[in-house]
C-alpha cells in the first residue's frame, strides 16, 4: 500500500520532498509532532477503551462474547462514514483557515456534522428496528442472536454520539486544536464510560447489556464537549496554524 500510495502520489509529492538544508530544521517537525501525536493518542485511547469491553465481555461467557462480536462489527461498519466525513472536515476546514476564511470553515464545519450525523441517525433506524435480524446475518445460533439483538439497539442510541464526536474530532483537527480531543477522550472514555461499564455489566442485571450501555455515556460526553470546544473555537478569530 506505501508503494503503490508513493507511485500514483510522486508526481504531486515529489515538489515537496526535494532534499534541502531546509527539510532538517527542527520547529516545524516539532510542530508536527505537537499535532500528531495527540491524534495518534486519541486512536489510541478510543481503540483501547473498546477493546477493554471486549474483554470484559469475554468475562461473562462465550455468547456474551459472540453477541458483542456481532454488534461491534456493524458499529464498526457505520463508523467508517463519519470517520471519513471527519478526514474530510479537517481538510476543508484546515484549507479554509489556511485561507483567512473563517466562515467557509463555518460551512465546512456544518456540513461535515449534517453529513455525518445525518448517516448515522439513518443507521441507528435501522439497528433499533431490525436488530435480530441483522445478527441472523452472522449467525444461526439462537443464543447469540438474542444477545446480539439486545446489544445491536443500544448501538443504535450511540450511533449518532458517535458519528458528532468523530466529526467534532476531524473539525478541531483542521482547527489546529488536538488537544481538546485528547482531553476528551481520557475523560470520556477511561473516567466515566468504563467505570459506568463496568457498575452496571458486572453489579446490575444488565450484563452485556450494561457494559454497552458505558458505549453511551462516553460517547455522548466526547461528542458534547467536542461541539462545545468548536463553538468556543468558532467564537473566535481563528489564525491560520503555521507549521514552517
Amino acid at each position: 500500500m506505501a508503494v503503490a500510495l508513493l507511485v500514483f502520489a510522486w508526481p504531486t509529492l515529489r515538489p515537496h520532498l526535494a532534499m534541502t538544508s531546509d527539510m532538517w530544521r527542527l520547529a516545524p517537525i516539532v510542530r508536527i509532532l505537537r499535532i500528531g501525536i495527540p491524534i495518534g493518542l486519541q486512536m489510541l485511547l478510543e481503540s483501547g477503551a473498546f477493546g477493554a469491553i471486549g474483554l470484559m465481555m469475554g468475562m461473562l461467557g462465550t455468547t456474551e462474547m459472540a453477541g458483542h462480536q456481532i454488534a461491534i462489527t456493524l458499529a464498526a461498519l457505520t463508523f467508517m462514514v463519519p470517520l471519513g466525513v471527519g478526514a474530510a472536515a479537517a481538510v476543508r476546514v484546515g484549507r479554509a483557515i489556511g485561507a483567512s476564511d473563517q466562515a467557509g470553515a463555518k460551512l465546512a464545519a456544518r456540513a461535515a456534522f449534517l453529513c455525518g450525523m445525518g448517516f448515522m441517525s439513518l443507521t441507528a433506524l435501522i439497528f433499533l428496528l431490525a436488530p435480530r435480524l441483522l445478527a441472523s446475518l452472522f449467525t444461526s445460533d439462537a443464543g447469540v442472536i438474542a444477545i446480539a439483538g439486545i446489544l445491536i439497539p443500544v448501538a443504535g442510541v450511540f450511533q449518532v454520539f458517535d458519528g458528532a464526536q468523530a466529526v467534532g474530532a476531524g473539525v478541531l483537527r483542521g482547527l489546529g486544536d488536538t488537544r481538546a480531543p485528547l482531553i476528551g477522550m481520557i475523560a470520556g472514555y477511561w473516567l466515566i464510560g468504563l467505570p459506568v461499564s463496568l457498575i452496571l455489566g458486572f453489579h446490575t442485571p444488565l450484563r452485556a447489556a450494561g457494559l454497552w450501555w458505558g458505549f453511551v455515556a462516553s460517547l455522548s460526553i466526547v461528542a458534547l464537549f467536542l461541539a462545545l470546544r468548536i463553538r468556543v473555537l468558532f467564537r473566535r478569530d481563528v489564525e491560520r496554524i503555521a507549521i514552517e
